[in-house]
């Protein structure tokens, strides 16, 4: 990962993870469930996303540091897309040096991670497909699509949906 650089007007958070380890982030943007119940996702120094979880009064911190830890931050999946890119956005401007796009975050990834995890069925898998996008296609996502297809892990609508995208792919490379 890179090094994240901070605005000048902001002040790194220091905060203790699970293993009592320091994480300095930089909080991005929150996504509230309830009155209790809340996420901070934010980035570490190192470049990492991590989450805050506030739930009543306890606070937990996971970081993901690489996509099989991605678990921590799929949550994200519960918001638009669109509206999260918008917060991702805001949330750089306001907290970062400004050098940084939306796509330090990993909507792609995410999308595949629910997909692997979770693809043959589910909430998040169905989140994820609201989220995919056609230009998000590459060979990998185009195998994971192709699993769940010839597997039949989704209904038939979302399967459908998933075959039409593919193929527009694979046309796009004639």
């Amino acid at each position: 990962m890179t090094s994240i650089v901070k605005h000048d007007s902001v002040d790194w958070i220091v905060s203790e993870d699970l293993d009592s380890k320091n994480i300095i982030w930089l909080p991005i943007f929150t996504i509230e469930f309830d009155k209790d119940y809340k996420r901070i996702f934010g980035l570490t120094s190192e470049g990492y996303w991590m989450n805050l979880i506030i739930r009543d009064k306890d606070e937990m911190i996971t970081v993901s540091r690489n996509k099989r830890e991605y678990l921590g931050i799929i949550t994200a999946l519960h918001k638009d897309r669109d509206e999260l890119e918008k917060l991702v956005k805001e949330g750089l401007d306001k907290y970062t040096s400004g050098n940084y796009s939306i796509d330090i975050f990993p909507f792609v990834d995410l999308i595949k991670f629910a997909f692997q995890d979770f693809g043959f069925g589910g909430f998040w898998a169905d989140r994820a497909l609201d989220w995919l996008r056609q230009e998000d296609l590459d060979q990998e996502l185009c195998l994971l699509i192709k699993e769940i297809i010839d597997k039949k892990g989704m209904d038939q609508k979302s399967r459908h949906y998933l075959f039409k995208l593919m193929k527009r792919y694979e046309r796009s490379f004639q």
